[in-house]
């Protein structure tokens, strides 16, 4: 009974956005009721009923304390409080004018009133509940003449003013909730969209809905694919003399660049580690021209970065490197996902990238054979690749 009775009398902890609607009812409803009820008491004042008019000063000066509650936070107490209120007021009023004036038609009010509520115990609503409809079924069964006989017309336009009233109660009622419900799923329809974009910007769109329909491992083979790596070269003495908020928004600047030419050329950005940039093409959709197509994203790499040397009076240069080959991808991690490629290939390009030249773009022998027809390559000859021993590789020029 006490733990009943704290959660009756303890204050809403915290008003959020999905409950405020339900508040505000409560924080106007009490001011409404003791209006509607000033009004009754002229009513019954003027028609002789003594004992209704003075009932109905008692009501008035209960409705303004659960204003004074309900603006400190007991909610749940002003609805159990009003719930109280309407029982006795009721009782008295079919007692004295009789169940035709209608006004017992508020407890329907009374005993649904407090499921609107976002707080408060399910059994202390059940309560409020059980308490109504009882009431109703005893003045309903038990009722008996009513001590003032009202005039037919009177008792008339009572009983209709007072079921108006019942259906207009409970139809605000409804309504706020519909809307409330209907903006709570408006959120949240609208928060699911900007974590389906943050998604869609971290991983490739095929991937982040594979995670969305199926949670797990994603791991897949291609059997051919493209990888470049790009270092911007010098980067780390640059760093060291220039400003950090200068050196961070040069790097966004070349690396917004290189992503909007990703967008341009339909492959997909991998990472970047440090002043490092990592594309691929043919994953995680295949496409036949996937060597040509990271081929054009190179050479317009340089032109990126020639660009922006130029507009910011710094001597950048990228050193690229190109290879192709097999390659497993898939998605690592909890926190932070991040979908990525393993394999020889990948050590590969990374390999022809640091074993390249400031201003140049070196690629493999296998990336030769896919653009020599549509491509200017330069012979390099043989070199030394760690890991790897001899291997021919080659320049793009154009």
């Amino acid at each position: 009974m006490r733990t009943l009775l704290d959660s009756i009398l303890a204050p809403t902890p915290h008003i959020t956005s999905r409950n405020l609607r339900a508040y505000q009812l409560f924080a106007i409803g009490p001011l409404v009721a003791a209006v509607i009820h000033a009004s009754v008491l002229v009513l019954f004042a003027s028609l002789g009923v003594t004992a209704m008019a003075v009932a109905n000063v008692a009501s008035v000066a209960l409705y303004l304390v659960m204003f004074a509650l309900n603006r400190r936070g007991h909610h749940m107490a002003v609805a159990v409080l009003a719930a109280i209120e309407l029982m006795l007021h009721q009782v008295a009023s079919v007692h004295f004018v009789g169940w035709d004036a209608g006004f017992q038609y508020y407890l329907i009010v009374a005993g649904t009133v407090v499921f609107f509520l976002p707080s408060g115990r399910t059994l202390t609503k059940l309560l409020v509940l059980l308490a109504t409809a009882t009431t109703f079924l005893a003045l309903l069964f038990l009722g008996g003449a009513p001590v003032h006989a009202l005039n037919p017309t009177v008792l008339a336009v009572l009983s209709a003013v007072n079921i108006a009233s019942v259906f207009v109660l409970l139809g605000l009622f409804a309504w706020t909730y519909v809307r409330a419900a209907e903006d709570a799923e408006d959120r949240a329809d609208a928060q699911h969209q900007r974590v389906v974009d943050l998604l869609h910007n971290i991983l490739p769109v095929s991937i982040a809905q594979r995670l969305e329909d199926r949670p797990g491992i994603i791991a897949d083979r291609f059997d051919d694919a493209t990888i470049l790596f790009a270092d911007i070269v010098g980067f780390t003495p640059l760093a060291e003399r220039t400003d950090p908020a200068d050196l961070v928004a040069l790097l966004d600047a070349v690396f917004s660049d290189l992503d909007d030419l990703v967008v341009d050329l339909a492959l997909e950005k991998i990472k970047t580690i440090g002043d490092a940039y990592m594309v691929a093409a043919g994953v995680p959709e295949h496409r036949p021209d996937h060597c040509q197509a990271i081929a054009r994203f190179a050479l317009g790499a340089m032109d990126v970065i020639a660009a922006q040397s130029a507009q910011r009076g710094v001597d950048l240069q990228l050193r690229i490197g190109i290879h192709r080959g097999p390659v497993v991808a898939g998605v690592i991690g909890k926190k932070r996902l991040l979908y990525d490629l393993w394999g020889d290939t990948v050590n590969t390009a990374a390999r022809m990238e640091s074993h390249g030249k400031p201003g140049a773009i070196q690629v493999s022998e296998a990336v030769r054979e896919a653009l020599c027809e549509d491509f200017e390559l330069e012979h390099r000859g043989a070199i030394a690749v760690k890991g790897k021993g001899s291997m021919q590789t080659w320049w793009l020029r154009g």
